[in-house]
């Protein structure tokens, strides 16, 4: 009886074979933009010297790819419902994949920002269409085994972003989005051919235009003001857009608590305990983990004289942790629970 039990729970927490082929195509799409997000960072330096750009200018290259992700998040949700989820998934890609294309033949840095910009747009489409993707497919059944398969990504990426950027810096900087470029036709071809189609849930839902004039500017002003803080001479110019986007940041909650109509992002949500610390905790979880990407490789190649390859191996490590505990992470949690997991976690970084 006990041997049956055990073969009966073995059977039940084992994941469909077609969801989890659903999922490794979802994850060939989203490899490359989440790769992009960290493998330019070793590169900044060299492509400042063969660009002549300065820090101040190519910092934006990482500034600009994050500012356009985080318009584009709160639209992913409308697109989702407005439209098929698999219809979305493979424009988002198709515009990072003309993205990485115009940042292989940038002739200056300006280009370059712009297909940064590009690529952010599409990325912080397809990281959230995935999820809605595979969460739908799966009818929202083992959600802790999927998310851990999908974080993947972000527990391989920290090892593979520096060290293969520092690599293919050697080839020359257009590689690190040449290398972009076979991920996005392979996923864009089995998306086609795989993906099932899925009817859009709403189609007669509107976009929150209202909402996007305040969260995307608000958003915008946020991140200029702190780029800005430290530039000699901008002070005051970066107080005031810290200023405004907390004024249309603040705008938007008042406007959303009085709407009726769907949002782009709804702020009742924040009145749920555990989403709201869910979000600090990611919040400050990014900080510490992908915050330090941009600054250290600089450092190591600035005040080291590290050749970009040995400034990522340096940063290796740190997900090679990562990995070594992101396969356990659905185990844990479901045994322990995640406020366990997270308390722990925690008090080890």
């Amino acid at each position: 009886m006990a041997d049956t039990a055990v073969k009966e729970k073995k059977q039940k927490d084992k994941l469909d074979p077609k969801l989890m082929t659903l999922a490794l195509i979802l994850l060939v799409g989203m490899f490359a933009p989440a790769l992009d997000a960290t493998v330019v960072n070793v590169a900044i330096k060299t492509i400042g010297e063969d660009l002549h750009a300065g820090l101040s200018v190519i910092q934006w290259l990482t500034t600009a790819y994050v500012l356009a992700m985080g318009i584009a998040v709160p639209l992913s949700g409308w697109l989702s419902n407005r439209f098929s989820g698999k219809s979305v998934y493979l424009a988002s890609l198709a515009v990072f994949g003309v993205g990485s294309v115009l940042a292989v033949v940038s002739p200056n840095i300006e280009v370059l920002i712009v297909a940064r910009v590009i690529q952010g747009l599409a990325a912080g489409i397809v990281m959230p269409i995935v999820q809605t993707v595979l969460i739908r497919a799966s009818g929202g059944a083992k959600l802790p085994s999927l998310m851990a398969f999908l974080g993947l990504p972000v527990a391989i990426i920290p090892i593979l972003g520096p060290t293969v950027g520092g690599f293919l810096v050697g080839l020359g900087w257009q590689w690190i989005f040449v290398i972009n470029i076979p991920f996005v036709v392979v996923g864009f071809l089995l998306g086609i051919a795989k993906i099932p189609a899925m009817e859009a849930i709403n189609k007669a839902q509107k976009l929150d235009f209202i909402g996007l004039l305040l969260l995307s500017p608000g958003f915008c002003a946020l991140i200029f003001g702190i780029s800005y803080i430290k530039t000699a001479g901008k002070f005051e110019l970066a107080v005031g857009l810290l200023i405004a986007g907390i004024v249309l940041f603040a705008t938007y909650v008042i406007y959303a608590l009085k709407s009726k109509k769907e949002l782009l992002l709804d702020v009742r949500m924040f009145t749920m305990r555990n989403f709201s610390v869910s979000i600090i905790l990611i919040f400050v979880y990014g900080i510490l983990t992908t915050g330090t990407l941009f600054i250290l490789p600089l450092y190591f190649q600035h005040l080291h004289e590290m050749t970009p390859f040995i400034a990522g191996m340096i940063l290796a490590p740190q997900g090679i942790g990562m990995l070594l505990t992101r396969s356990q992470s659905a185990k844990f949690t479901e045994r322990y629970s995640a406020k366990n997991v997270i308390l722990v976690g925690i008090l080890v970084i």
